[in-house]
């Protein structure tokens, strides 16, 4: 219950989410979520169900049924020497189990678009049946891109007409409709902003 609420909080404080530039008067907007995909780890399980194929394939499905999801297919695979890999169709999305038996552990994702699934209830269940006795979440928003206001559109227009102006005074050329990237202008790495992650112990 209690990984639920966190998890319902924390998907209505990121819904929508809106940021400022450098200057502090320019608003980029975020649009809204194509999806939510909700990731679970979960530490010290029951080693044998965590290997047991048919057991897993049952729990995962009733998992999906009490988050009301529309089951599609299903395929599960049974790894040598041991581990499973596991994944339900769903029309929402997808439900997708990974098993470490070897460490008492299992990975859980649950991909939802729309507002009808329930995929904290999935991480909630699994959580109870394979005796998870810690379990971590964190909720990524998926398909969310910046969207520029006008005014911004504007303004960077009007900024990139005046440099290339600018340059062309100096160089006496004629400005280009469009630029081109050399080698040592790209980037050299790019830094994921990390979602935030709630933690959560239950000691049996």
């Amino acid at each position: 219950m209690l990984l639920c609420v966190l998890c319902s909080r924390w998907y209505r404080q990121t819904r929508f989410r809106c940021t400022m530039n450098s200057r502090g008067n320019e608003k980029i907007s975020m649009q809204k979520p194509l999806g939510r995909h909700l990731l679970f780890d979960l530490f010290d399980c029951d080693r044998t169900s965590l290997n047991d194929r048919e057991f897993l394939r049952t729990v995962t499905l009733e998992a999906a049924r009490r988050a009301d999801a529309t089951i599609v297919t299903d395929v599960f695979h049974q790894f040598n020497p041991q581990g499973l890999s596991g994944v339900v169709v769903i029309a929402e999305s997808h439900v997708a189990i990974h098993t470490w038996p070897e460490h008492g552990t299992a990975s859980v994702d649950v991909f939802s678009c729309g507002d009808s699934l329930k995929p904290a209830a999935v991480g909630a269940y699994l959580q109870d049946v394979l005796r998870a006795r810690r379990v971590t979440s964190q909720e990524i928003l998926r398909g969310v891109a910046p969207v520029a206001s006008p005014a911004m559109g504007s303004r960077r227009s009007e900024e990139t007409r005046a440099h290339e102006r600018l340059a062309s005074a100096d160089s006496g050329a004629i400005p280009c409709q469009s630029a081109v990237v050399t080698e040592a202008e790209r980037p050299t790495s790019v830094k994921l902003m990390e979602s935030p992650s709630v933690s959560i112990d239950t000691l049996s």
